[in-house]
């Protein structure tokens, strides 16, 4: 292959005007659809931002204010349990107390 043959090798394999006008189109439309899809991400951050600001100033508080409530409840089951156990030995003293009363006098039966 001489010189000349490699020189139209070359020129036969080199894009067209009309090559390179379709490349760029494409590339403009590229181009187009990466603006609009770097304007979704950029909605898509301010959103995530609105959703840690709700996040912080009213959910978290409730989660706690709600953690504060059942701790006080926790504390009052514990206090009703205490005087669950303090009626039931009032009450297993008085059945004793009546048991002697009645031994003693079986007319009071």
């Amino acid at each position: 292959m001489n010189n000349e043959e490699k020189i139209l090798a070359l020129l036969e394999n080199m894009a067209t005007k009309d090559d390179i006008s379709a490349i760029n189109d494409n590339l403009s439309a590229v181009n187009s659809r990466l603006d609009r899809i770097e304007n979704r991400v950029d909605k898509i951050e301010n959103r995530v931002v609105k959703i840690e600001i709700t996040q912080e100033n009213q959910i978290v508080p409730n989660i706690k204010l709600l953690a504060e409530g059942h701790s006080l409840t926790v504390e009052k089951l514990d206090t009703l349990d205490t005087l669950v156990e303090k009626v039931e030995d009032i009450q297993n003293t008085v059945d004793v107390l009546k048991y002697i009363a009645v031994k003693k006098d079986p007319g009071r039966a």
